[in-house]
């Protein structure tokens, strides 16, 4: 390994002090120390690294680079490497470092790290700075995180002509699209193991990992987009080993309910790639069905038996239950809660007794939130459904006709006593209705076609296209929503979602 020190000594009889400039670009043929004096900090630069100039002071080393140079700057001690250009910091077990380029085409361009004796921590952080310069781009590959395969991977574009990032096995990519951001915009891709994020039931991530894309831009995140952005995942035949190919669907983690959101993707299984267009950003995973659970009928069907000539209106033949993806069948009590969540009976499947007898009772399902309120006949008090068969109380006749209008009490049905059970009621008078709608409910603006779903968080999300429908709601159930009653802006409901349209179960 050189020693930049004496490389730096001989250069004074030529050039400043500090100054390692050459005509064209310099590439580095093995690992050569660079000495930080004010930290009495030794930094690595890598092998193969290529740059036009290099100028180290006592507490900073700026790099110049050209059209397809790149340098890797590396902390065997985990240090924390800002720099000008808020390029990722890759954060490994044993050491940190930043990767940095410049594609074909490329205007020349200089990057100025900082460092601090601040050490890093977890798989990978942004750094610190301006965000500065043009037209650079950075991507790494060398670490990986804890319980992944693939690495990271990260890219500075101008966010005028758009850009693209994948990590060096393709697995995960990102396109954003020109005009999306203006000035530099940075694109992350941080692999994440998937043990740590409950998967859908009876699904399996691939390759057992998941994928956390940021966008930054000046040194704010952006997490929600004015144009959709695409994501590609690509996998082998040997991470479909035991998975439904055809059953491949991308998923977003959904922090606030810790689960899973399905969204409507692509596959291209000739190409082994799914992919996907997203407004906002977070943790995107892919799954699939394994092969070891399989069911004749799929799941999230209503199923029922079949009927012999004559049978009567109470024969357990007309009993209908909801197939969940946890493979057990679920009851609904009573008319009222099937229709909270089905208009009719028109998507029916039959099954024999064999395959009804093989899925076993689940449990009851509750009334679909934001349709019904509900009572029992013991107890006057009406109560909202939420998400989870979660109940509260709404409290008084003002706040009723406030958010349901003035036929409010044509919207309640009883409940048996004997299902009012299968209801949290737990937190219901601690936590009642007043003026907001409760999650889950549909609401639309006087003058407006706009509909949008309340969720966690006093949030409106709006349907898009076709995504009302999609997700099982029904037009009937909306309520007409006072312009003084206001919600933040949440994501657009685009496709259907498993937090948004399963009956009951996992």
């Amino acid at each position: 390994m050189k020693n930049l020190k004496y490389i730096l000594v001989l250069s004074l009889l030529l050039v400043p002090a500090g100054l390692v400039n050459a005509a064209g670009t310099v590439t580095v043929s093995e690992d050569t120390t660079i000495t930080i004096d004010d930290l009495s900090m030794d930094l690595i630069l890598e092998a193969t690294s290529k740059y036009k100039q290099m100028i180290v002071t006592e507490s900073t080393v700026q790099f110049t680079l050209e059209a397809n140079d790149y340098i890797k700057l590396v902390s065997n001690d985990r240090y924390t490497l800002t720099n000008d250009k808020n390029e990722q910091i890759i954060c490994g077990s044993t050491q940190s470092y930043v990767h940095y380029s410049l594609p074909a085409g490329s205007s020349e361009t200089t990057i100025t790290f900082t460092p601090t004796a601040t050490t890093c921590s977890g798989s990978s952080s942004s750094s610190s700075g301006g965000g500065g310069g043009g037209g650079g781009s950075s991507s790494s590959s060398s670490s990986t995180s804890s319980g992944t395969t693939s690495q990271s991977a990260s890219k500075t574009v101008d966010g005028s002509g758009g850009g693209s990032v994948a990590t060096s096995d393709s697995r995960a990519a990102v396109n954003i699209p020109a005009g999306l951001a203006s000035g530099n915009v940075s694109m992350n891709i941080v692999p994440k193991a998937s043990s740590g994020y409950t998967a859908p039931a009876n699904k399996e991530a691939l390759a057992d990992q998941v994928f956390d894309f940021q966008l930054t831009s000046g040194g704010t995140t952006l997490s929600q987009f004015s144009q959709n952005v695409s994501l590609t995942f690509k996998y082998s035949d040997a991470d479909i080993s035991g998975l439904d190919e055809n059953s491949l669907k991308v998923y977003y983690w959904n922090s606030s309910t810790n689960s899973w959101v399905l969204v409507d993707s692509t596959l291209d299984a000739a190409n082994n790639t799914v992919t996907v267009e997203v407004d906002h950003f977070t943790i995107f995973g892919l799954f699939a069905d394994s092969t070891s659970v399989s069911t004749e009928t799929p799941t999230g069907s209503l199923i029922k038996l079949s009927c012999p000539n004559g049978a009567g209106v109470n024969d357990p033949c007309r009993s209908v239950y909801y197939l969940a993806s946890d493979g057990r069948r679920y009851v609904f009590p009573n008319e009222n809660t099937y229709y909270s969540w089905y208009a009719d009976f028109s998507n029916v499947s039959e099954v024999s007794s064999t395959e009804m007898a093989s899925y076993a009772i689940g449990g009851n399902v509750t009334m679909r939130p934001g349709t019904y309120l509900i009572k029992i006949t013991t107890d006057p008090k009406v109560y909202a459904v939420e998400p989870g068969g979660k109940l509260r109380w709404v409290n008084s006749e003002e706040t009723a006709s406030t958010l349901y209008g003035t036929a409010w009490a044509s919207k309640i049905v009883d409940v048996p006593d004997t299902f009012f059970l299968d209801y949290d009621s737990s937190e219901a008078t601690s936590n009642p209705v007043s003026d907001k709608h409760p999650i889950g409910s549909l609401i639309k603006y006087a003058g407006s076609s706009n509909v949008y779903y309340i969720d966690v968080g006093e949030i409106k999300r709006l349907f898009s296209g076709t995504a009302l429908s999609n997700n099982g709601f029904q037009e009937k159930f909306i309520v007409d929503c006072s312009s003084s009653i206001t919600y933040l802006d949440g994501a657009n409901v685009t496709a259907k979602e498993s937090a948004l349209s399963t009956t009951a179960g996992n």
